[in-house]
């Protein structure tokens, strides 16, 4: 499959899975253990957006997934502290669920032929997960 074939996949994956918790209603609930990837993307609230973008380049082609719109209070970005005492800002508890339920899709067509020893890259395609510009009262957090 080409890389926008594969893309388009990961929408219809995505959509499918918002599917799923709009038929069970709120059966799956927010409050579930969010280990699972599709749970993790069932109970997404409907305000969070995700884009699946492939591109073509020299050497290869990319697919980048972004989640856009996160609510607050848990779900969206909360600011922790380091091991040096400054401040910063990190994924709330279920927006790391869902980040990490995206990778896990985005990994699942995939593969990685490579080999670290010799510096040898063969994958099907690059890309990730990026989180989103988040606004915090009148400042814009970049994550």
């Amino acid at each position: 499959m080409s890389t926008a074939q594969i893309a388009k996949r990961i929408r219809a994956d995505i959509k499918l899975a918002r599917n799923v918790e709009a038929k069970l209603g709120t059966a799956t609930g927010t409050n579930v253990a969010l280990v699972d990837t599709i749970a993790a993307l069932a109970t997404m609230p409907r305000q969070i957006k995700v884009s699946v973008r492939s591109d073509y380049f020299s050497g290869g082609s990319a697919i980048r997934v972004k989640v856009y719109n996160p609510p607050g209070e848990g779900m969206g970005y909360v600011q922790e502290t380091d091991r040096w005492g400054q401040p910063h800002w990190v994924p709330g508890l279920e927006l790391r669920a869902i980040l990490t339920a995206l990778e896990e899709l985005h990994g699942a067509y995939n593969f990685d032929g490579a080999d670290s020893c010799v510096g040898y890259v063969h994958v099907n395609y690059y890309g990730q997960v990026e989180g989103v510009v988040l606004t915090v009262g009148r400042r814009h957090v970049h994550e």
